[in-house]
């Protein structure tokens, strides 16, 4: 079996956007790329207090029993769930 390589954002709301720190790198409070703000609010729709904090794994390839894969140029701006391929989720 092969290894899996992924990467793990904590964000929060902020000031009214998404956001995340990354101490390792010295990022505080740092935005997520535009358009990502409209995926979150999505992806976070049924978990209680997300605006708190929420973990967020990604990787380059998909997960065992991943919820959503955003295809290859897909666009988040104007929130298009249909757009992703889904994987179980409230927007399938």
């Amino acid at each position: 079996m092969g290894t899996h390589s992924s990467n793990k954002r904590v964000g929060f709301r902020y000031e009214g956007m998404w956001v995340f720190d990354d101490a390792r790198v010295g990022l505080d409070k740092e935005p997520f790329v535009s358009g990502a703000d409209t995926m979150i609010d999505v992806l976070v729709s049924d978990i209680p207090n997300a605006e708190k904090g929420f973990r967020l794994l990604f990787s380059a390839t998909p997960f065992p029993g991943y919820k959503v894969k955003p295809s290859h140029g897909c666009r988040f701006a104007g929130s298009n769930p249909e757009a992703w391929n889904s994987h179980a989720g409230p927007w399938s």
